[in-house]
């Protein structure tokens, strides 16, 4: 009978879970890698996670809590769509630099057949953000802040495009080369003028007649 294993243990080979499919993609991630550096046994990862998928899901999942509070913070925190892009953009820079494996291996789950349960990802990863982003834009419609001729659905759609490419810009390797031929090579140094730029720019795609 095998010892039951600690939750410090099991946070230590989750994080190592991140880190092996941030750094080698779904495909390409060793479940013997991440039992060697959570030091444990890969019998034991398989004790509590049936295959890789298993923990790639559960790494995925945990992941989604710190961009699930950011999403709780726009409700309680802002007024206006204004002040909601502002929040919503500064708080995914910030998380994306400070969590930069996390969304490297987010950036993983968009690559084709990464996992046999991608429908399933996209559902719980895309539905929550969809349905804010949409309340947010039918009460700036419903209050004449915004134009009102496109379905909040699609717009919600497309900010979060935007949004999406932005997170990875400051995280992913290739995006993040993409953005400073863009915009510059020290477009890292100002997050601050990368947010006003976005928000100008998306305020003014939303109240354009």
């Amino acid at each position: 009978m095998y010892k039951k294993l600690s939750e410090e243990k099991l946070t230590n080979i989750r994080e190592e879970g991140i880190a092996e499919f941030a750094t080698y993609g779904y495909e390409g991630a060793s479940i013997s890698r991440i039992a060697k550096k959570a030091g444990t046994s890969v019998g034991v990862i398989y004790k509590y996670y049936e295959d890789k998928d298993a923990l790639f899901l559960e790494c995925v999942r945990i992941s989604l809590d710190s961009l699930n509070t950011i999403l709780e913070g726009l409700e309680e925190n802002c007024k206006t769509l204004e002040d909601s892009l502002r929040f919503l953009i500064s708080s995914l820079i910030d998380h994306a630099k400070k969590h930069e494996l996390v969304n490297r291996m987010y950036n993983e789950i968009t690559s084709i057949g990464v996992s046999k349960n991608v429908a399933l990802l996209a559902d719980e990863i895309e539905t929550v953000s969809a349905k804010t982003y949409a309340k947010i834009l039918k009460k700036a419609q419903e209050e004449n802040a915004v134009r009102g001729d496109i379905d909040v659905k699609k717009l919600a759609f497309f900010v979060d495009n935007l949004l999406m490419s932005l997170q990875f810009s400051y995280s992913c390797e290739y995006y993040r080369d993409r953005m400073k031929i863009y915009c510059g090579k020290d477009v890292l140094n100002d997050d601050e003028e990368m947010k006003e730029a976005l928000v100008k720019f998306i305020m003014g795609a939303l109240t354009a007649k």
